[in-house]
């Protein structure tokens, strides 16, 4: 999906981007003697989802959309603005530390002010400078250092930009080097296609916005280099509110998965998160 805006290299899968970034699969980190075990499960797993995917995509090719004609100008500008109204862009502003877990097994600490994030997944956690793509990194609480540490960073980087576009998004579309347009719909209302074609781990995305009558979004098409059907829809529901007052979806239902965004929280700095530690002093002591 996109990403940093608009989906991180350890010994796992080698399917495992593709697959982290279309349909969540969890990886847990075991013991041992369980290790070959749970290898066989995990391979039989990555086997059997590999063949759903095929017969999903195969079938999903009768039905692949074009990007659809738009018209870029005020008008599409201005449904941009709307559509920020509606999921409380001003209240967005001034939310400044957030926390929110992505399929269950993503966790993340965003310090909005500073631009740094805290990327925990299963025994690995990194405090990265998500403006230099810089950090610190641990595993199963050791420090990583020289390549290793770079292959954790470089990974909580790929995850952020994919993880954190699917929890904000919305804010997101006028960002630079996005394209926003004007798409009508058959029943005639108005839908906001955005275009990023610039950023993130893979620029050139396209997401169609599907809009209620309140101007918030129910759901999204997108066209994505990472899958291979163009129009794939997924839903923008179960939104709820943090405490500044900005709207967060936490539900994303396609015809194959559900994705959850769970522990979503938001406050207008770290402090009034309750951390009376900065949890980054480590990162700008690096």
């Amino acid at each position: 999906m996109r990403k940093q805006s608009p989906s991180l290299q350890h010994e796992e899968s080698p399917n495992e981007d593709l697959t982290e970034q279309i349909y969540p699969q969890e990886v847990t980190f075991t013991k041992p003697n369980t290790m070959r075990f749970n290898r066989k499960i995990l391979k039989f797993s990555l086997v059997a989802f590999i063949a759903l995917l095929f017969l999903a995509v195969a079938g999903g090719f009768a039905i692949n959309e074009p990007l659809p004609d738009y018209t870029t100008g005020p008008e599409a500008d201005s449904l941009a603005t709307d559509m920020l109204s509606a999921v409380g862009y001003e209240q967005w502003l001034k939310t400044n530390a957030l926390t929110f877990t992505f399929a269950g097994r993503h966790h993340y600490l965003w310090d909005k002010t500073r631009n740094f994030a805290r990327v925990e997944w299963g025994s690995n956690k990194v405090l990265i400078d998500l403006s230099k793509q810089t950090g610190v990194a641990t595993q199963e609480g050791e420090p990583l250092r020289g390549e290793e540490l770079e292959k954790a960073v470089q990974k909580a980087w790929s995850m952020w930009c994919n993880d954190s576009f699917w929890f904000c998004a919305p804010y997101k579309c006028f960002d630079p080097g996005t394209l926003r347009g004007l798409v009508k719909a058959e029943d005639g209302s108005s839908q906001l296609l955005v275009k990023y074609t610039s950023g993130g781990v893979t620029p050139g995305d396209a997401y169609l916005w599907i809009l209620d009558e309140n101007m918030r979004p129910t759901g999204w098409k997108m066209w994505t280099s990472i899958i291979p059907v163009g129009g794939v829809y997924s839903s923008w529901e179960n939104w709820t509110n943090l405490k500044t007052g900005a709207l967060i979806a936490q539900t994303h239902s396609t015809s194959s998965f559900t994705l959850e965004i769970t522990d979503v929280q938001g406050a207008k700095d770290l402090n009034s998160l309750g951390f009376s530690v900065d949890p980054f002093a480590e990162l700008l002591q690096n």
